[in-house]
């Protein structure tokens, strides 16, 4: 018909040809393409359309669960969700070193802890997310200096995680690890307490419940709280295993989270 005479032109055939030798060229003497090259960084498939639709997502979110946080004057625990998304960004980002690892985790016991810590976030700004049924009774009295306090332990306790972290160095891993040639040590804040990241964390934790309030968010707290004495417990037992004596001394002389070993010596 009239179409297929449309379609059926010179112009027509010399651009599907173009096309089908593009889609059959093969790499010239060795030479990578220019896919291979960039295929370690390239998205593809549903992952691209995942990409493209992240933008999207972002708007939706603020649109229909920042509105009200901002709207009803929740500033505070806007500044302490954004000092989480900073926290987590850091965290996940920055190196780790080339140590060879001896002895890990299961797989089975960093799903656990990561469904409890997970499950402890979700609590901890149940509030910011109005569409979702909440406990809706508040825990701890509206107060502006407890909200300060709250603010302030999370700013110190991500101090100390940064702090704690720069003393680890390249034996730094975000499961429990083991290294080939793993060293005990006892500079910075390990003077004062054998886990200070887990103190930081569950103490990030707590000042985001001052500043909220809300009974769910301190549930959050317990939550967390489980999910750190169960990793500190696995911990623990590995390192007590890998450097023996070396470790029940260090333990018996330094408190696990909180200093107070260290206060009752000076």
């Amino acid at each position: 018909g009239r179409v297929a005479e449309l379609i059926d032109t010179p112009q027509i055939r010399g651009m599907i040809a173009k096309i089908r030798e593009h889609k059959n060229r093969k790499v010239v003497h060795g030479a990578p393409s220019a896919q291979t090259k960039s295929g370690r960084y390239g998205v593809k498939g549903p992952g691209a359309i995942l990409l493209a639709l992240v933008p999207g997502f972002i708007l939706w979110l603020a649109r229909e669960h920042l509105e009200s946080p901002i709207a009803s004057g929740r500033y505070p625990m806007l500044a302490s969700l954004g000092s989480w998304v900073i926290f987590i960004l850091y965290w996940s980002s920055a190196s780790i070193g080339d140590s060879t690892i001896a002895r890990s985790e299961s797989r089975g016991a960093r799903l656990i802890h990561e469904i409890l810590v997970n499950a402890a976030f979700l609590l901890l700004f149940l509030q910011m997310l109005p569409h979702i049924p909440r406990l809706a009774h508040r825990f701890s009295p509206a107060s502006t200096l407890l909200t300060a306090t709250g603010l302030a332990l999370q700013a110190s306790m991500f101090v100390l995680a940064l702090w704690a972290r720069f003393h680890l160095g390249p034996q730094w891993r975000g499961v429990i690890a083991i290294l080939d040639n793993h060293q005990l040590i006892r500079s910075g804040p390990y003077r004062l307490v054998r886990h200070p990241i887990y103190t930081s964390m569950l103490g990030m934790f707590v000042g985001t419940a001052m500043v909220s309030g809300e009974l769910y968010a301190w549930l959050g707290v317990v939550l967390a709280a489980v999910a750190y004495w169960r990793k500190i417990r696995i911990e623990e037992q590995y390192l007590h295993e890998a450097l023996r004596e070396e470790y029940a001394e260090y333990s018996r002389n330094t408190s696990a989270l909180i200093p107070f070993r260290a206060i009752l010596r000076s």
